[in-house]
């Protein structure tokens, strides 16, 4: 048996089946897909809120395979809702291709002659909606298309292409690509992929770093893919490439140098072949920060887990008014009412962002508020029991959950209760009995002082008490101390005008006519309160108003004494409290 170089021929036979049996397992880690493993990849997603857009590749599955599978995913902190998925058709979508390519000196002829072989063909093949951009990373990073040149002008700049530069910066050129295609995130076609065609051969010239390239990559959600021919010499450089490609959620293929055209052609049907998967969030609100989209598949029992970190700063403007479910508010009791809202809604728990008012533009008094965000059920309770009418209610600081934060729509309703004519005379009744009572007091002290004018006053005489007109000797009798009571008043107008009283008791204020001090005011009571002079000094009395009288600010429950300066509000007036002058 015939010998070569010391080793006999079915020897030499058995080696080399020996290399193409182990050649495989050198390159899997590599080549998943190209070896038979199948790995699934999250290629691309695009998120503008509350829209999610994701892309998968190397799922090789039938529509109605798809149709079973089980569907969940998060982004960040926030589940999303599962709304279609579909094969990506032909002509469906247009994607940006920006192909680099290696020009260096390493590279030889037979592999420059299938690159532009590839090119040429990627770029006849080119449809309507997509974009063909170019780059040669031999040398200085440089850019022979930008994706907007004509078929002929791309075949001459493919075929100016030579591999006659000194080294291979390939880390820079990624990173310049990477700068300029995020650039353009909003430019249609609005999927972008790299195609990196490369020998494998001094990666490490350049300023930027294999780290640095690695840790941008990962947040600039561009898939990489690589293309390169295999070369047991240049492993540790072709598998720093496959970590980049799977980095980006993309992957390497290696093959012979006459296949590398065709390895072109496939990572292309690849891209066009994915399926797409659209979800949508609960609202359009976004953190302009990186977070993380998690994908869960379910096939049967086996569950494929794809995530991917995304920049999230892109959202939809949201227009549309929150308003109350099927406009329904309802009554609860006599006291209170409920409603739902169409939409989860901030600050709605807080009592000062609702007003409610009557058919005559009256406030009514709220006591609480409940709200529960699951279901966005609200109560409200009022301080006073609500009588048969009409009522609006108004939402001053409610608004959806949106990037606009729209204010919730204000809405009317009909609360049917007890008559408001039974309301008015219990509501008088409990505001103005103190008028009755006054009134009483003031008919007695009149008829009293009638009389005692009438008989000539009260006189003693010898330390007897008598009418005047029975003492023969009519004295002097001194009257009693009045004193002037100074104010400053300004009404809703902003006039100001600076009074004095003289007071002998009270000085009533408030809207109706019969007060010593009335203003045209809706704000007030017809008589709202009241200031008595005494000899310990000057107190003030709401009386039982609705609205509510206030001394510097602070709301007046029971009758406090006046200080020269205070301020006194009711409704729209303001009035200062000037002193007494005896």
């Amino acid at each position: 048996m015939g010998r070569i170089g010391g080793c006999t021929k079915r020897g030499c036979i058995g080696l080399l089946v020996l290399l193409l049996l182990v050649s495989p397992s050198v390159y899997g880690g590599w080549q998943k897909a190209r070896a038979g493993d199948e790995e699934w990849q999250l290629e691309q997603a695009m998120v503008n809120a509350p829209h999610v857009k994701t892309y998968i590749t190397n799922a090789a599955r039938t529509q109605e395979q798809w149709d079973v599978m089980t569907f969940q995913a998060t982004l960040g902190e926030r589940e999303l809702q599962y709304v279609g998925g579909r094969m990506l058709q032909p002509g469906e979508e247009g994607v940006a291709y920006t192909y680099m390519v290696d020009t260096s000196q390493s590279m030889k002829k037979s592999q420059m002659k299938a690159i532009k072989r590839g090119l040429r063909r990627a770029r006849t093949e080119l449809r309507e909606m997509d974009r063909f951009a170019l780059m040669e990373f031999g040398g200085e990073p440089v850019y022979r298309l930008q994706g907007s040149e004509t078929l002929e002008q791309a075949m001459a700049a493919i075929d100016a292409l030579d591999n006659k530069k000194l080294y291979t910066p390939l880390y820079d050129a990624i990173d310049m690509v990477i700068n300029k295609v995020g650039g353009e995130r909003d430019v249609e076609p609005r999927r972008k992929v790299i195609i990196v065609v490369t020998d494998g051969s001094d990666y490490d010239q350049g300023g930027v770093t294999y780290d640095e390239i690695l840790r941008k990559i990962g947040e600039s959600n561009i898939p990489i893919y690589g293309v390169a021919p295999r070369n047991r010499k240049r492993k540790e450089k072709l598998d720093k490439l496959g970590i980049l490609c799977r980095e980006s959620s993309a992957e390497l293929r290696l093959g012979t140098d006459k296949e590398l055209d065709e390895l072109m052609r496939e990572t292309v049907q690849s891209i066009v072949s994915c399926y797409v998967i659209e979800w949508r969030a609960d609202s359009n609100n976004v953190g302009r920060t990186f977070e993380r989209l998690q994908l869960q598949i379910g096939e049967g029992e086996v569950v494929h887990d794809l995530g991917k970190t995304l920049m999230v700063d892109k959202w939809m403007p949201d227009d549309t008014i929150p308003r109350i479910k099927d406009d329904l508010v309802e009554k609860l009791t006599e006291d209170s009412i409920g409603f739902t809202f169409n939409e989860p809604v901030l600050n709605a728990g807080d009592l000062e962002n609702y007003i409610v008012k009557d058919q005559d533009g009256k406030t009514l008094a709220l006591k609480d508020v409940t709200y529960e965000d699951e279901g966005q059920r609200c109560e409200i309770l009022f301080e006073e029991t609500v009588y048969s009418g009409d009522y609006t209610l108004e939402f001053a600081g409610v608004t959806d959950d949106t990037m606009e934060r729209n204010k919730v729509e204000d809405a009317s309703f009909h609360f049917e209760g007890r008559s408001p004519t039974f309301g008015k005379i219990g509501r008088a009744v409990r505001v103005y009995w103190w008028v009755v009572a006054i009134a009483a007091l003031a008919i007695v002290m009149a008829c009293a002082y009638f009389l005692v004018k009438k008989q000539g006053g009260i006189v003693k005489l010898d330390g007897k008490m008598s009418f005047g007109s029975n003492i023969e000797q009519k004295l002097h009798m001194m009257t009693s101390q009045t004193r002037k009571v100074k104010l400053v008043v300004t009404d809703r107008t902003g006039s100001t005008t600076e009074t004095s009283w003289n007071v002998d008791g009270s000085i009533f204020v408030g809207r109706s006519s019969i007060c010593n001090l009335y203003f045209d005011d809706d704000g007030l009571s017809r008589q709202h309160f009241v200031i008595e002079a005494t000899e310990k000094g000057c107190f003030l009395s709401d009386l039982d108003t609705t609205n509510g009288t206030f001394i510097n600010g602070v709301r007046v429950y029971k009758s406090r004494q006046l200080s020269q300066g205070d301020v006194i509000t009711a409704g729209r007036e303001k009035i200062v409290f000037l002193g007494i002058e005896e």
